[in-house]
């Protein structure tokens, strides 16, 4: 496979899959490719005779070397690798130095802004003696999670998602009492107190770090954690770059092309100015939505799927493309010797695998017969301690700021628009912050073990643009964090096993147009009632059954994944499950 795509064959239907009213289907689809001056695909590994028997089939069949060190060995590798970390970091020691100091004084700030708020904790001197004795406890606290932090996880085993979230957030609290304890001025009364500020501190801290700009894409943690793949001893060591294709859900060329003319997006725009890349597009086959576009992406067929949801009669049965059975179906039809992602590649939050190694938050692998369950990532994403705090401030902070977003479309009257109430905010809220985050960190783990190519779907744009329009101001934002992903991704890239090509592209467009009931004054399923004749039942299709399925897939891989994860997750969704999944 190139990394540059021919445009002009698109070989994948692509474009809007539901026909929400606000956002109608464009065939033009963008690719931003880079042009590369060598092939990406990996070579395979020539087989040796004198591979151990201890191999397993799955280390035999990627070509990996087994590597099973000791504790100590891995807690002394994290240890090496944090240090590497910081004496190498991508933009000189300087800026480590400097993004450090700027954490450091907003983590300072917050427990005095935290301990004028709670009782339980209080300074004991002047303002200056107090300023010092939050300055030493960020500091104490900051040192004893770099040294002791590593090594809990790695002794306990990043495993399962449960123990490893909770782990997270009880270490912050228990590192700032422990800070208490060693630096005098300071009094933290009790393990409570100490774990509710340590909470506040990091939704502070995240709020502090936005807003002076700095990039939390170069969190500490985010660059140590793309690491741990190899402390495991996973990596994929075949020669040759690999491939990371980021799937941007939903984004026509043209609107693509206004938001790196307007700058929304300067540093894909960078890459374009410097040649190492190029923009292209392609016109999608009918029916352009994502799972048609997706089996044609991954799987090469064109797969002759008429819609998002679409009644097989012959079957007398109803297949909606992302519920997991119907997922697993569609991609059975299509698998062929030419999936994508056969040759240990890995697929993250798609509908289907593309005959994936390795699938993560993917529809068709929800299935009972399908590849199974990657618990572990969703364990790594949680490895940065501010993941949680960070994704619950951005969380609650999207759910507000689209209220007012909808509220000012309403008052001035903007048209055409649509509803966007509830379930509307929570999703938006969830596609454009944590699962946005967990992409990011999925993709950043899977270079990390150096796997050859890795393909993502991330459907935070096309979310807000099927209730806000595609073109809106608030839509166009998300091709700003889209940008911002990219450079993670890239930044991330320098520290990979192996060179990673980049590859953006769409699955479909939209442009913008009316709702059928504004345009007509009847709504479509009224319309379709009254031409039948007889009696007439129909299947509700007008929920948001796009929206939801991210959502629903790392649920339902949660309440399924072994262990105390598993059972926790699938008491509390019973009552939302449906035959094994949510």
């Amino acid at each position: 496979m190139s990394t540059t795509p021919d445009p002009a064959e698109g070989e994948s239907p692509v474009n809007d899959e539901s026909a929400t009213p606000e956002a109608s289907e464009s065939p033009e689809t963008p690719e931003t490719a880079e042009t590369p001056e060598h092939p990406a695909s990996p070579e395979p590994a020539p087989a040796s005779s004198a591979a151990s028997e201890e191999r397993s089939d799955f280390e035999e069949r990627l070509g990996t070397k087994p590597q099973k060190p000791g504790l100590l060995h891995r807690i002394a590798s994290v240890w090496k690798d944090e240090y590497d970390t910081a004496m190498n970091w991508p933009r000189g020691r300087r800026h480590l130095i400097t993004r450090g100091l700027a954490v450091f004084i907003a983590n300072t700030i917050a427990l005095l802004i935290v301990a004028y708020f709670i009782d339980a904790i209080s300074f004991s001197g002047d303002v200056w003696e107090n300023l010092v004795a939050a300055a030493l406890v960020t500091l104490v606290a900051g040192l004893i999670t770099f040294v002791v932090r590593p090594v809990v996880f790695v002794a306990l085993g990043i495993n399962n998602v449960i123990v490893t979230g909770v782990l997270t957030v009880l270490f912050m609290g228990l590192t700032l009492l422990a800070a208490s304890w060693v630096i005098d001025g300071i009094t933290i009364d009790g393990f409570i107190p100490a774990f509710i500020a340590s909470i506040l501190i990091a939704a502070i801290n995240t709020v502090m770090v936005g807003s002076i700009g700095l990039d939390e894409d170069e969190s500490f943690y985010r660059h140590s954690m793309k690491r741990m793949a190899r402390v495991h001893g996973d990596v994929d060591d075949r020669p040759g770059p690999g491939i990371v294709i980021l799937q941007i859900d939903g984004l026509a060329e043209p609107i693509l092309r206004d938001a790196l003319r307007t700058g929304y997006m300067p540093f894909l725009n960078d890459w374009l100015s410097e040649g190492t890349h190029r923009l292209g597009k392609y016109e999608a086959l009918a029916p352009s939505m994502t799972s048609a576009g997706q089996v044609g992406i991954l799987h090469g067929v064109q797969p002759g799927i008429p819609a998002f949801r679409w009644w097989e009669k012959d079957r007398n049965y109803l297949m909606v493309s992302n519920h997991p059975d119907d997922a697993f179906e569609i991609e059975r039809r299509a698998s062929n010797e030419r999936d994508l992602l056969k040759d240990g590649g890995a697929s993250i939050s798609n509908l289907v695998s593309g005959g994936a190694t390795r699938a993560i938050a993917t529809n068709s692998q929800l299935a009972k017969d399908g590849q199974g369950l990657q618990m572990k990532s969703f364990s790594m994403f949680l490895y940065n301690p501010y993941n949680l705090t960070r994704g619950i401030v951005q969380f609650v902070s999207a759910g507000i700021v689209e209220y007012f977003q909808a509220r000012r479309q309403r008052v001035r009257d903007v048209k055409p628009r649509i509803s966007r109430g509830m379930p509307f905010p929570f999703l938006k809220a969830s596609t454009t912050t944590i699962m946005r985050d967990m992409v990011v960190d999925l993709i950043i783990g899977e270079m990390g073990r150096g796997t050859p190519v890795i393909y993502a779907d991330y459907l935070g744009y096309d979310e807000v643009a099927h209730h806000a329009g595609p073109e809106r101001p608030e839509t166009m934002q998300q091709l700003d964090r889209v940008d911002r992903m990219m450079r993670s991704l890239s930044r991330a890239a320098e520290d990979a096993p192996r060179p990673y090509h980049f590859i953006l592209l769409s699955d479909h467009g939209q442009t913008q147009g009316a709702p059928f009931e504004d345009r007509y004054g009847i709504g479509l399923e009224e319309l379709t009632r009254s031409l039948m004749e007889g009696d007439v039942s129909s299947l509700d299709a007008s929920n948001d059954v796009e929206g939801w399925g991210p959502n629903n897939t790392v649920l339902t891989e949660a309440s399924r994944t072994p262990g105390t994860t598993g059972r926790h997750v699938s008491r509390a969704l019973r009552s939302e499950s449906e035959e094994g999944w949510v």
